[in-house]
């Protein structure tokens, strides 16, 4: 049984004011998956 390819996605984001952090980061992530071609996004989450 091989490896499976990885990959690894950096994320950096500006936090607005009054926003924690993190949920900026994952609010950020969720919208780029969303905006993604559904052949693009089995190609980087699997079906």
């Amino acid at each position: 049984v091989g490896v499976p390819d990885n990959l690894m996605v950096r994320v950096s984001c500006r936090v607005p004011e009054g926003r924690p952090d993190c949920e900026a980061h994952k609010e950020f992530v969720r919208d780029w998956i969303a905006s993604l071609p559904e052949k693009d996004r089995v190609v980087l989450l699997g079906r």
